[in-house]
């Protein structure tokens, strides 16, 4: 069921990455023990609707994962656009984390769509992770990153390796 909810939701003029992700993690606190924080400093700032979806699609995933593998007790959600119009999504938990070697194989399918929605944006897919320390997605996309949605050419890359 949650996941046909998840199919059906999207971002539109009237509801924001903002607004949609706020629900979504909403209902992952209500059935999980998770605990979430999400954080939007301009939440009157917005990208391109199209950018927005594949950025919500990101999320749903890097959550799935952290619900699914990372054993975490919190997860903190940001989403930044400053006022040039470039957009920071970042998904940070506290979880057990992975050897990014093995993670990023080719049969990580939820890794691999992350990082193939952020090449149909051309917005850039950074994931660091630390075992016993977490997880930590990050995907940056701007307004010069929505001509990628025209052209079909996305330029962003995967980006990994342990925090320092």
């Amino acid at each position: 069921r949650e996941t046909l909810r998840q199919l059906r939701s999207g971002v539109s003029e009237d509801d924001s990455l903002a607004d949609v992700a706020a629900d979504m993690i909403r209902r992952l606190q209500h059935r999980s023990e998770l605990t979430i924080t999400l954080v939007v400093p301009h939440p009157e700032h917005r990208l391109a609707v199209p950018v927005e979806n594949e950025l919500l699609r990101i999320l749903q995933e890097a959550l799935a994962n952290v619900e699914k593998h990372a054993h975490a007790t919190s997860v903190e959600v940001r989403w930044d656009v400053d006022a040039g119009g470039r957009g920071v999504l970042t998904i940070k938990d506290d979880g057990a984390g992975f050897d990014l070697a093995s993670g990023v194989r080719e049969t990580a399918y939820g890794l691999v769509g992350m990082r193939e929605r952020a090449d149909v944006i051309g917005a850039r897919l950074k994931i660091e992770s630390e075992l016993t320390v977490g997880t930590t997605v990050t995907v940056t996309a701007g307004a010069t990153d929505e001509r990628a949605l025209e052209s079909g050419a996305g330029s962003g890359a995967i980006k990994q390796g342990a925090p320092t």
